[in-house]
């Protein structure tokens, strides 16, 4: 609101993003926020178990999700029933929420051999106002954003850009306009 009153913002494209822990903010707000969110994206990140409990947009929302298969901070494939969810039951979540019906995967090209890494979009469409999910599915990538420079842990892949990623799949989704009462 802050910003809002300050700055020339379209307030119907308003976005969050976010990394690790980031990723988990990015889908609380997508929960908690939902009348002012567009669309998210999480890398590295997943829907904590409380927050999927809880989560109740106003709107099919558009995501965006980049997770390494071997990423030894947040495992893709969750730790425990109760402890962190995998990758698949928080997109499970949104696949649902928005009511997509087709999938399509496809194989970006390995444009770094030299990264141990390959990557494969998985892409949800025909859902609820063009609300898809995408998922970046980096084979043998860690904790990491990829296309950086540098990365804490390894397995950074370096055969697509997260950021560029990110931003083509924000500027193509606004928040849907009301129908008429």
């Amino acid at each position: 609101d802050s910003l809002e009153d300050e700055y020339s913002i379209d307030a119907s494209r308003i976005y969050v993003a976010g990394f690790s822990n980031g990723g988990f903010m990015a889908y609380k707000l997508a929960c908690q926020l939902s009348e002012r969110i567009a669309a998210v994206a999480a890398v590295s990140g997943v829907m904590s178990n409380s927050v999927a409990s809880s989560c109740q947009p106003l709107h099919p929302t558009p995501v965006l999700h980049i997770h390494g298969t071997e990423d030894p901070a947040i495992p893709a494939e969750g730790i425990g029933p109760d402890l962190l969810p995998s990758v698949d039951e928080t997109l499970d979540y949104w696949i649902g929420f928005n009511q997509c019906r087709k999938k399509k995967v496809a194989d970006l090209p390995d444009e770094d051999l030299d990264d141990g890494s390959t990557v494969e979009r998985i892409t949800h469409t025909d859902c609820a106002n063009s609300s898809d999910v995408i998922f970046y599915k980096v084979i043998h990538g860690g904790h990491s954003w990829p296309g950086a420079p540098v990365s804490v842990y390894p397995g950074l892949n370096r055969d697509f850009n997260a950021s560029l990623a990110i931003w083509d799949f924000f500027s193509n989704h606004q928040l849907p306009t009301a129908g008429p009462d």
